[in-house]
């Protein structure tokens, strides 16, 4: 019972890549395809909302929470720096999804010196 248990074993993962492959497949998006994915979602943006892309805003007493939903919903922002709970980055990404004309999400990022947020799980 073991010996076939083990084969068993042996055998499934011997056939995950064939069986990965036939299930995915390749991904269909080809190079071609990205880059002119790309070229069209440039030609509609306005130029407001590619120089919103460039900016990346701090969240603080400069930039109320909303203050930052009306700058996401007006296509005036790219990235947020100094957010770090799941709750608040959650929020905001439903935001810019929910209110922004082009739904191009946003990118986060935290100012972290020597490992002081940190966390291995």
């Amino acid at each position: 019972m073991k010996w076939l248990c083990s084969v068993g074993v042996a055998v499934s993962l011997a056939m995950q890549p064939a069986l990965a492959e036939n299930l995915f497949g390749n991904h269909p998006l080809t190079p071609e395809a990205r880059d002119a994915f790309v070229t069209d979602l440039l030609k509609k943006m306005t130029v407001d909302e590619k120089i919103g892309q460039l900016r990346l805003i701090s969240v603080g007493p400069d930039n109320p929470k909303e203050a930052i939903r009306e700058m996401i919903k007006d296509g005036q922002v790219g990235a947020i720096f100094n957010t770090v709970t799941r709750q608040d980055i959650r929020q905001m990404q439903d935001q810019v999804m929910a209110l922004s004309r082009l739904k191009i999400p946003l990118f986060f990022a935290y100012d972290v010196v020597h490992g002081q947020r940190t966390v291995f799980r």
